[in-house]
């Protein structure tokens, strides 16, 4: 505790309010202590106003997909980055133990230094409904591979997994469809069935904290 406002009565430090803030870090007895003396101080009430905005804020812009400009710009940071996109077809009645089948197309890919045609040339809307968009960006000197998925019908991807045939672990998306794995060589992907798998858990509570960790952290 810090700063001393009004008659014997002692104001919570800025990181406890940042805490209740993201919903992480306090005991309970912290957090209810921390919510009365909000109910009393004008002061400290206006300074969880201002967290909350920028958390919010934070949330909202972090909750997007990652967007084809997004990943042109990052690829015309380095001439050592591949980057391309597949358009993943959903083949009828085709499962197995891993999901859903689905036909990957190769409609673009571009390595070395930029030219020519760029992912934001793409419109993702216009892709059929039930299609999936698999971006995939390479860095040879990180031996990793960045994978986005975006289909117009799921704005949370926190519990699809892909499995890619020859591949030894399925691929975890996190809450916008972004993962890391090991280097991907996406010409090998064309006209080939892959498999995505969306489970139907229910959501698992989490902290704003927990939140945003999982959406920035891949």
């Amino acid at each position: 505790m810090s700063n001393v406002n009004g008659k014997n009565r002692i104001c919570p430090s800025e990181l406890q309010l940042e805490l209740l803030c993201l919903e992480e870090g306090l005991s309970d007895d912290e957090k209810k202590r921390t919510q009365m003396h909000l109910q009393q101080c004008e002061q400290c009430r206006e300074k969880g106003r201002y967290l909350e905005a920028f958390y919010g804020i934070l949330n909202l812009e972090i909750s997007k997909s990652i967007s084809n400009q997004v990943l042109d710009f990052a690829k015309s940071l380095s001439t050592g980055i591949k980057y391309g996109m597949l358009i993943c077809e959903p083949i009828p009645e085709n499962k197995n133990g891993h999901g859903q089948a689905f036909l990957a197309k190769l409609v673009f890919v571009a390595n070395g230094k930029d030219g020519g045609k760029k992912l934001s040339d793409y419109d993702l809307s216009s892709i059929p409904k039930y299609d999936i968009a698999l971006r995939i960006m390479t860095d040879h000197s990180c031996n990793g591979s960045l994978l986005c998925i975006w289909n117009r019908n799921d704005k949370d991807f926190h519990d699809w997994k892909l499995h890619i045939p020859g591949m030894v672990e399925d691929v975890q998306f996190n809450t916008i469809g972004v993962a890391r794995v090991s280097e991907v060589n996406i010409e090998k992907l064309d006209n080939k069935v892959i498999f995505f798998d969306i489970s139907l858990e229910p959501d698992k509570e989490t902290t704003r904290f927990q939140r945003i960790k999982d959406t920035v952290l891949i």
